[in-house]
């Protein structure tokens, strides 16, 4: 499938708006072949700061990714890969009902220009994974933790990156949908806040091609890059919550879900 691009010189750039308005100059300078790497780098930061300012959506990204995508395409070094991926998933973190509300849908050929980026990255994301496994069990484990999440967001669940990234891998924040009963900062390295919470058994072994169950998978990846903390919070953010008001039980991501879309 082929990417397509927006023209610069479009109004669409005027009316899709990002953070801090019109984002074309700054795709335009990323189109720039004299760019030195870090000016490139830099650049690069100023779209994703652009379209993802403080964890909120903007319209840009329907325009923008496009050329995100074909970036990541022109890319041949691990580090840049890794950095755009990252990157790239952290924007589309954003890109869920509840986050986009303000807004109103994109008009069609914006629309379907976004969903073909969004099935280009993913095949190309899918790819990179299978050739790179080794080199990415070899990232610090800061670096591995916002690439994975950034991964969980292109080829599964970005509603539940976000809860991640706004959670900090570090604790739970859960709404229960039936009392209203609010529970935050249950801290994951504390045992005595978790005993509401059963969690679900250690991800075992992914095939790397299956994607349909968001946990196996995700937890699967996280066993293959020997992210073995993550694996184990994870099995939390997947278990099951008991609430101390009402009784009810569910699973804990889709209660963080109901916490964040409310907040």
């Amino acid at each position: 499938m082929e990417l397509s691009l927006a023209s610069l010189d479009s109004e669409l750039w005027k009316r899709y708006s990002s953070a801090y308005g019109d984002i074309s100059p700054g795709i335009s300078k990323l189109l720039d072949a004299s760019l030195e790497d870090g000016e490139r780098r830099e650049v690069l930061e100023e779209i994703f700061e652009a379209v993802s300012h403080q964890m909120s959506f903007y319209p840009a990204l329907w325009l923008a990714l496009p050329y995100l995508v074909q970036e990541l395409d022109r890319e041949k070094e691990f580090e840049e890969q890794v950095f755009l991926i990252g990157e790239i998933g952290c924007c589309l973190v954003t890109d869920f009902p509840a986050n986009r509300e303000l807004y109103p849908a994109p008009e069609k050929e914006v629309e379907e220009a976004y969903a073909g980026a969004k099935e280009v990255l993913r095949e190309m994301v899918q790819s990179f994974l299978r050739g790179q496994l080794e080199a990415l069990r070899r990232l610090n484990p800061s670096d591995k933790n916002f690439f994975c999440t950034g991964v969980l967001a292109i080829l599964g669940d970005p509603e539940a990156a976000f809860a991640l990234i706004s959670s900090g891998w570090e604790a739970c924040y859960l709404l229960c949908p039936s009392c209203g009963q609010v529970e935050e900062e249950l801290e994951l390295s504390d045992m005595s806040q978790l005993e509401n919470i059963r969690p679900a058994p250690l991800a075992e072994d992914w095939d790397q091609t299956t994607f349909q169950d968001t946990y196996q998978w995700f937890g699967g990846l996280l066993k293959l890059l020997g992210a073995g903390e993550d694996r184990r919070r994870l099995s939390y953010y997947y278990g099951t919550y008991t609430c101390p008001e009402c009784g009810e039980q569910g699973l804990v991501m889709d209660w963080m879900k109901g916490y964040f879309s409310e907040g």
